[in-house]
C-alpha cells in the first residue's frame, strides 16, 4: 500500500511542475522598469520598423518581444526573442497553450501537442482533435526536437532538461527554435498576464485583430463571472488523494493566476502563506470552507477520492468536510494556464451557488 500511496502523490506533483516557478528578482533589479509581476513585460518592435509599425494590425518584421530565460528552472529574467517571420511550425508543450493558439486561428501551424490531462474547451474541441498528439503525457526534448519546431510555447516549468521537460530554453534557442513562455505560469501571474499571452501571440504571428477580438471575449466573459461572486467571503484549500484515500493538502501558494482568478469570486487560499509541505494538522487548523480537488487524466476516481475524505475521522472538524463542499476542479481548467479558467472558475461558482451551507 505505501507504494500505492507513492505513486500517486509522484503523479500528481509531476502534473504540478512549472506551476511554482517565478521570475528572477535579483535579475529584475538591474533595470528599474523590468518584470516585477509577468504582465508587466515590454512587447517591442526593432527600431528600424518603428514608421512601418503605423500599419496598424500587421507585424512588421523582425519583431522582438521580450519573454523569459531560466537557468535553474525555477526563477526565470527577461529574455529576449527576435521573430524575422511568423513562425511556421509550433509545439505546444501543454493543452492550455494549444488551446489559445486554436483560438486564434492557427491549428494549421500547430505540429504536436502535449500534456492532456483535462477536458478540452469545448467551443474549439473539433479543431483541437486535428492538431498531432506528441504524447499524451508531458514531451520530453526528444520528442518536441522531432517535430522540426520553428517555436515551443507553453508552460515554464517544462522548458528543463528532464524526462518530463521540452529542454531548457537556451539549448533550445541554441538549436535555433524560438521559445515562448506563458506568463500566467510564472509566480506573480494574473489574468491580466494571460491578456498579455494572448497580445504578445498575436504580434508574433500576425494575427493581432482575432488577439483583440478575443481579448475582449474573453473579459467579457471575466465580468460575467465576477457577477457571480459570493456574497460573503470564503476559503478554499488544495487537496488531492495521496493514496488509499487519504488527503495530502497543497499549500498553492505559487498558483497566483488561479487564486488572482478565484479572488473575483471573493474566495481566497487558507494555505497560501504556508512554505513546504502542508500536515493534516495545518489544514486543520486553518479551517477552510471548500476543499478543492483537481481531476485528472490517470488520476484516483473523484467520487471514491471525496468519499474517502468526507469519511475521515481526522478532517471531520474542517469546514469544508461539515459543508459537504468537496468540490472537483478539472486540471486543464486550472492548471493549463490558459482562458479555459474562466469556464472553470463559472462552474466553481455555480456549484458553490448551490451549496447551502455555503451561503
Amino acid at each position: 500500500m505505501r507504494n500505492i500511496t507513492l505513486l500517486s502523490i509522484m503523479l500528481f506533483m509531476m502534473l504540478l511542475v512549472g506551476c511554482s516557478t517565478q521570475p528572477n528578482e535579483g535579475a529584475q533589479s538591474n533595470t528599474e522598469e523590468n518584470t516585477t509581476t509577468t504582465e508587466q513585460t515590454e512587447t517591442k518592435i526593432d527600431s528600424n520598423t518603428e514608421e512601418a509599425a503605423e500599419d496598424k494590425g500587421k507585424t512588421q518584421y523582425p519583431l522582438t518581444i521580450d519573454n523569459y530565460l531560466t537557468t535553474d528552472g525555477f526563477t526565470y529574467e527577461t529574455h529576449t526573442q527576435t521573430f524575422e517571420a511568423s513562425p511556421e511550425k509550433i509545439v505546444a508543450n501543454t493543452q492550455g497553450m494549444a488551446e489559445i493558439l486554436v483560438h486564434l486561428g492557427l491549428t494549421d501551424k500547430i505540429v504536436g501537442v502535449a500534456a492532456l490531462y483535462g477536458e478540452t474547451d469545448a467551443e474549439i474541441t473539433e479543431e483541437f482533435n486535428k492538431i498531432p498528439v506528441i504524447t499524451e503525457g508531458y514531451a520530453s526534448k526528444e520528442l518536441v526536437v522531432g517535430q522540426d519546431p520553428d517555436i515551443i510555447m507553453g508552460r515554464a516549468g517544462l522548458f528543463q532538461d528532464a524526462e518530463w521537460g521540452v529542454g531548457t530554453i537556451s539549448s533550445l534557442n541554441d538549436l535555433g527554435i524560438k521559445t515562448f513562455v506563458q506568463h500566467t505560469s510564472l509566480t506573480g501571474g494574473t489574468l491580466d498576464s494571460l491578456y498579455k499571452d494572448i497580445e504578445d501571440i498575436g504580434l508574433i504571428f500576425n494575427v493581432q485583430d482575432s488577439a483583440d477580438v478575443y481579448i475582449n471575449k474573453l473579459k467579457e466573459q471575466q465580468a460575467a463571472l465576477e457577477e457571480k461572486a459570493s456574497e460573503k467571503p470564503l476559503t478554499y484549500a488544495y487537496v488531492y488523494n495521496a493514496g488509499d484515500g487519504k488527503i495530502a493538502p497543497d499549500a498553492g501558494g505559487a498558483y497566483t493566476f488561479i487564486a488572482d482568478t478565484l479572488e473575483k469570486l471573493n474566495l481566497t487560499n487558507a494555505l497560501a502563506d504556508i512554505e513546504g509541505t502542508v500536515s493534516v494538522e495545518q489544514l486543520v487548523e486553518k479551517n477552510p470552507d471548500i476543499f478543492l480537488l483537481s481531476n485528472y487524466a490517470g488520476g484516483p476516481d473523484p467520487e471514491t477520492t471525496m468519499e474517502s475524505f468526507y469519511n475521515d475521522e481526522a478532517l471531520q472538524s474542517i469546514n469544508a468536510i461539515k459543508n459537504k463542499a468537496i468540490i472537483v476542479i478539472d486540471f486543464n481548467q486550472f492548471f493549463g494556464y490558459g482562458p479555459n479558467i474562466l469556464d472553470g472558475a463559472g462552474k466553481l461558482a455555480d456549484d458553490i451557488a448551490s451549496n447551502s451551507s455555503l451561503k
